[in-house]
């Protein structure tokens, strides 16, 4: 049986996870206009439901039609019969009417089916099913003297570990490498999957610790991705395989080796904490968001900001949207008048320049730096996402590098200083500069 079941947004559907991560719809409530509403199930939950309660599902028939013509005029005679057949029981009867109806004959169909249930051991309910073997995939773990790759199992029980277990066997705690696009798949659905630093999750059906402390790839443990992982989703990371590049980070060393409390050093990972930070520090010192929380249906903006795993235009593309909508779009602007004078406001047009003029009445030093980044970021947006690319785009390309590096480089770059304006903001909040008295 499905590992969870939830009730999906706007209370139509029931949807069920066969295998965790995977969805199927369960039931759906439906809408009739002759009679209201209904609820659609599928035949197969049904019956796996009457496995367990050793129950038939009864399906009864009743149905009338009236004719206007005569069943001498139809070439119908009046009675009928019953049959049945195995668990089918029916009647078909005609009639005439006796003149205190506009029609003349009718028929009737009157019956009940009996559906057997499954058995029970195909009923899919724990207790009943026979315990399914797990299917384990094989990965790249390294290469032999002559070039080829060296594969093995991910099943936790063929492999070595501290304990004396499989001797000369790979060892559970073998790095297996993976391309950092393996990750693409959980960040383009993040209302399913969490990627976190260290730690990849899907809802609560699983979760799998990941190094993804490093820049180019994704380490995960041998034996983890085949204690952690559904086959399923062992077979996406194997398709992003490859045989091992350098060592894990000293990140993920220090935490799953020597036990240690370690902060990530990931920009793309400081950034998302440091954002969460200004938000309670905001919330907590100013009763108000110097930049706006963003909504439910927004958050994936969030999960946008990291590293693009290749150099693809549309993956930069993205990335400047959401870096955009999360830092200049999401400005408290009507908070922000409230630290500047009328002139001030009738002439600041937009966030960038209402919160320029905050940081100028409040006598907040360091600023300049980071209102450049704001207004190259929206340019940036703006003549190369929000509309086609043209020369005012190549003149922001070269400004910031774009053609003398590659497009993850000025991604990086870009969450290094949005990094960095974040920090600026947290301390101009804890500072008191923009606390607004009465």
């Amino acid at each position: 049986m499905a590992l969870r079941e939830i009730e999906e947004q706007h209370r139509d559907r029931f949807v069920v996870f066969p295998d965790p991560g995977q969805k199927t719809e369960k039931a759906r409530r439906c809408k009739r206009a002759s009679a209201g509403s209904c609820v659609k199930i599928r035949l197969l939950e049904i019956r796996q439901f009457c496995a367990v309660r050793d129950m038939h599902l009864a399906l009864f028939i009743d149905s009338v039609e009236h004719s206007g013509y005569s069943l001498q005029e139809l070439g119908l005679k009046e009675g009928g019969g019953d049959l049945t057949e195995d668990l089918l029981i029916f009647g078909l009867y005609n009639g005439d009417y006796t003149g205190f109806s506009g029609k003349k004959a009718f028929s009737r169909l009157l019956g009940k089916r009996l559906v057997p249930p499954l058995p029970k051991e195909k009923s899919g309910f724990w207790g009943f099913t026979e315990p399914v073997s797990p299917k384990y995939v094989d990965f790249i773990i390294g290469v032999d003297e002559d070039g080829n790759e060296v594969t093995s199992t991910s099943s936790e029980d063929e492999l070595s570990n501290y304990f004396g277990a499989n001797p000369g066997r790979p060892h559970y705690l073998t790095p297996v490498f993976f391309r950092k696009a393996v990750l693409d798949k959980y960040h383009q659905q993040g209302g399913k999957y969490s990627v976190e630093p260290g730690y990849l999750r899907c809802a609560g059906l699983w979760g799998i610790r990941i190094d993804n402390h490093l820049r180019d790839y994704v380490v995960a443990w041998l034996g983890d991705l085949g204690r952690d992982l559904p086959y399923q989703e062992q077979l996406h990371w194997r398709s992003f395989n490859i045989p091992p590049t350098g060592s894990i980070s000293e990140t993920f060393f220090r935490q799953q080796i020597l036990g240690e409390w370690v902060d990530t050093e990931r920009p793309e990972h400081l950034f998302k904490y440091e954002y969460s930070a200004l938000a309670g520090r905001s919330q907590h010192l100013l009763e108000w968001q110097v930049l706006l929380p963003l909504s439910t249906e927004d958050q994936h903006y969030l999960q946008a900001i990291r590293i693009p795993a290749t150099d693809e235009q549309r993956n930069f593309d993205e990335f400047i949207l959401a870096l955009t909508r999360i830092l200049v779009d999401s400005l408290n602007e009507k908070e922000l008048n409230r630290l500047v004078s009328a002139q001030d406001r009738e002439e600041a047009k937009g966030g960038i320049s209402r919160l320029e003029k905050a940081f100028e009445n409040r006598l907040v030093p360091g600023y300049a730096e980071h209102i450049r980044f704001l207004r190259d970021l929206q340019d940036l947006r703006s003549s190369g996402v929000a509309h086609r690319k043209g020369r005012n785009y190549r003149r922001l390309a070269g400004k910031i590098g774009i053609d003398a590096q590659s497009l993850r480089e000025v991604a990086e770059a870009l969450i290094i200083k949005g990094l960095a304006f974040v920090r600026f903001l947290r301390s101009v909040v804890e500072s008191d500069a923009f606390r607004i008295n009465g």
